[in-house]
């Protein structure tokens, strides 16, 4: 005799679908990639954008802690390693305050000082 509160099979996997696709949604983060003090942006057709994903989408040599949401999204730094790839954006944070504005301008300049420290610190000056 059928379960009648159990949903059929197809509508379990479009449901089983449907939330793997909004969790992966919700890991992918905002990154805040710096490159020699500058930030990168994805260059499309549309203009720069910053590249969201879950992972870094391209090779970094440090990963930083997370940085403050933006625009509900939550948003990683990273450093850049090796050279600016094609189709990458790399921009100054004074040219970011201008063309985007002081939160993204905020956050850039944050992602710069933690790439700084990772690079040239990396651990407490009473601890080395």
């Amino acid at each position: 005799m059928p379960n009648k509160n159990r949903a059929p099979p197809g509508q379990l996997l479009l449901a089983f679908a449907a939330e793997r696709i909004i969790s992966k949604k919700m890991n992918e983060a905002l990154w805040f990639l710096i490159h020699d003090g500058k930030l990168l942006f994805c260059n499309e057709a549309s203009g720069p954008v910053l590249p969201r994903a879950a992972r870094p989408p391209l090779p970094v040599s440090s990963e930083s802690g997370p940085l403050e949401r933006l625009d509900n999204a939550p948003c990683r730094a990273a450093a850049l390693e090796g050279d600016v790839p094609e189709g990458w954006l790399a921009l100054d944070l004074f040219e970011v305050n201008k063309r985007f504005g002081r939160e993204l301008y905020s956050r850039g300049g944050r992602a710069a000082q933690l790439a700084y420290w990772r690079k040239n610190s990396r651990f407490c000056p009473v601890c080395s």
